[in-house]
């Protein structure tokens, strides 16, 4: 591709070129930017100020398109202790232990595995991953007709390129259920997965997150092998004391007896529930041309509840319907928990 920016004097080329390694015929890629020698430094100094503008990430994802991810931080969202141990920490300092681990011979890479019911902010943790450490992520559509075990492979090879970045793979727990007799709705292999899986020891820089709602219908092979991933954390319904957090985020002048309130009738809720509940109180509070009450919160509250009992009675008034399983955590892999995503 021939691209003229702006401020150059000549255009500027870039290419992939496929290289075929000699004795085990593996075919790699190396991406190169082609220029004049003159128009070298101009170059670079606008790439610096390109990346020192940039306030957010972006994900590749093989078989969708090239997706923004908007800004969002770690103080966007409302998180327990555990998560804030076991990935935060952990996470922030991950890349500035590179010089220690070659030093040592150690792989520098990581590995993390988040499940838990959906809404309970999996999701919004991979996000203030990437904006945080302005990183760039790569996924794949597991479940396209497009893509298949060449696309992961070629995920894993651009993503070591591009170190460091994060390969996200969402869903895991239905591209590779346990059930024999369960068909998997993904032309990507398990066996292709545990060798690239397995192959990031020497992938330096590149972080693995994968989420699951059930990893109890996880393929145990995909577990079954220590380093796979080094922090397996779950994401369950928050707790009262999170949904306390999470609500005074939103409301911080809410009367006490109000909060007690909403935390005793959201019993069960996820954080997607919780945030509908924000926004169906937030409607009618408009609608009365005034702030929001607790009386406000309880009545989206009904909402949502009616809603989801509408899932099993058609003939009621049906809202905002959540998946039974948002209100019912896991048991299994039980190592951590606590998060929440505004």
């Amino acid at each position: 591709m021939a691209l003229w920016l702006r401020g150059l004097h000549e255009p500027v080329v870039t290419v992939s070129i496929p290289i075929l390694q000699a004795g085990n015929g593996v075919e790699q890629t190396c991406d190169c930017v082609i220029l004049r020698r003159k128009c070298a430094p101009a170059f670079l100094k606008l790439i610096e100020r390109i990346s020192a503008r940039r306030d957010s990430s972006y994900v590749h994802v093989f078989g969708s398109s090239h997706q923004q991810v908007g800004r969002f931080t770690w103080n966007d969202l409302v998180l327990s202790e555990t998560v804030v141990d076991l990935i935060r920490k952990d996470f922030e300092t991950f890349l500035e232990r590179e010089s220690w681990f070659r030093k040592r011979r150690l792989p520098f890479r990581r590995g993390y595995l988040f499940h838990g019911p959906p809404g309970n902010g999996k999701t919004s943790v991979i996000r203030a991953m990437l904006n945080g450490s302005k990183l760039d992520g790569h996924s794949i559509a597991l479940f396209c007709d497009k893509t298949d075990d060449y696309h992961l492979e070629r995920m894993f090879q651009i993503a070591a390129s591009n170190a460091p970045s994060i390969i996200v793979l969402e869903d895991i727990d239905r591209a590779f259920p346990q059930a024999p007799t369960q068909l998997a709705p993904t032309r990507v292999s398990l066996s292709h997965l545990l060798n690239c899986l397995d192959g990031l020891g020497t992938q330096e820089g590149v972080i693995v997150v994968a989420t699951a709602n059930n990893p109890a219908a996880l393929d145990p092979a995909i577990l079954g092998r220590p380093g796979r991933f080094d922090r397996i954390v779950e994401f369950p319904v928050p707790d009262c004391r999170l949904r306390s957090t999470y609500l005074r985020k939103f409301i911080p002048n809410l009367a006490e007896e109000e909060l007690r309130n909403f935390v005793d009738c959201s019993e069960g809720f996820s954080f997607a529930q919780l945030r509908e509940v924000y926004i169906l109180a937030g409607q009618h509070a408009y609608d009365k041309k005034r702030e929001i009450t607790g009386r406000d919160l309880t009545r989206a509250i009904d909402t949502l509840r009616e809603g989801t009992a509408g899932a099993t009675e058609p003939r009621r008034v049906a809202g905002f319907l959540a998946p039974p399983e948002a209100v019912a955590p896991p048991t299994l892999l039980n190592r951590a928990s606590g998060s929440a995503e505004l």
